[in-house]
């Protein structure tokens, strides 16, 4: 079987587990560069400039494009037999996403046979005396380039506000923005120089996920994001979905992977969110074709303004960007 490398070559194989897994190694990365504000900006000094030591790397497209390409005979083993990537999740305790990118991307990771990787430590405590000040993802030691790399790595999922600058992409609950983790991704989590009695010569910042622009927006990506991150919209309302398309609300765990047959959550027309508002939930809502296929990806995020938007019978109002949503992604 021959898998060619599409922009989503996770939703080739059959296995759930298989398609998280795929989907850690063969999604894009956000960032293609450190956000310009950030560096020389009124905010400067908040990431690294040029020429730092160690060397602070943004893995780019074709870095994973290669990973997934070297792992494929071994994502197509494990779509026929599951067993030990199921077996490797159950040791899995919390239900937090980002936890759950980590240990996927540990399993990849200590398959050392299709990559030059070789994985020497995990979750490794950073003490000051006593106390815990913090924990490194992965150390890694390079067969290639024959040096030690420290790995972190983050899934987010931000929707952009105002002008898009870094600062303004927050996350679901606004507690949480880009600017913020790229500063405390540099500040502290990368604040380390050796590790297990290894002197680090190289540091990776892995930041996947998917940034959600403004409904009825243009949809304009800031320079410093990588041009194949994952995309989709935001609003404080739910357009009601074109004929022969429906929407459905995504678990948590499906923000990575849309499960094809939705087990975990209840179908929803654009009608039957207007008759059962008990759906009108901030989070991730899925529009599916006739297919069943994931057209887009939208989240919402529910303020005062939500309730306006209901009728006294419980209809919805007519919402002015639903037609430029669809008209974007080209489905009326």
């Amino acid at each position: 079987m021959d898998i060619p490398y599409t922009n989503q070559p996770w939703l080739s194989f059959k296995q759930p587990l298989v398609q998280e897994l795929a989907f850690s190694i063969a999604s894009p990365s956000l960032l293609a560069d450190w956000p310009v504000s950030l560096v020389s900006g009124p905010k400067k000094g908040l990431l690294p400039a040029q020429g730092l030591t160690p060397e602070l790397k943004l893995p780019d497209h074709h870095f994973w494009q290669l990973q997934f390409a070297n792992y494929l005979p071994r994502l197509l083993q494990l779509d026929t037999n599951p067993l030990p990537l199921e077996q490797h999740m159950l040791s899995l305790r919390s239900t937090r996403l980002g936890i759950r990118f980590e240990h996927l991307l540990a399993f990849w990771l200590q398959d050392n046979a299709y990559h030059p990787f070789t994985l020497l430590g995990q979750g490794i405590k950073r003490m000051d005396g006593q106390r815990t000040i913090g924990e490194i993802d992965f150390l890694i030691f390079n067969q290639d380039t024959r040096q030690t790399e420290h790995w972190e790595v983050a899934i987010k999922f931000y929707l952009g506000e105002g002008n898009l600058q870094a600062e303004h992409w927050l996350g679901p609950n606004r507690r949480d923005s880009l600017d913020r983790k790229l500063k405390h991704l540099y500040q502290h989590q990368f604040d380390v120089t050796h590790a297990k009695q290894h002197t680090i010569d190289l540091r990776r910042a892995i930041v996947k996920g998917r940034l959600f622009y403004p409904a009825g927006a243009a949809m304009c990506f800031p320079s410093w994001t990588a041009p194949q991150h994952l995309t989709g919209f935001w609003g404080e309302i739910v357009p009601v979905a074109p004929p022969g398309f429906t929407w459905r609300y995504a678990s948590r765990q499906e923000w990575m992977v849309a499960k094809p047959d939705g087990l975990t959550t209840k179908p929803l027309s654009g009608h039957s969110i207007i008759q059962n508002p008990v759906y009108w939930r901030s989070g991730l809502y899925l529009l599916l074709d006739a297919e069943n296929k994931v057209i887009l990806h939208y989240m919402l995020r529910i303020t005062d303004k939500m309730h306006k938007s209901l009728n006294n019978d419980n209809t919805l109002k007519p919402n002015p960007n639903a037609a430029d949503i669809f008209n974007q992604i080209s489905i009326i």
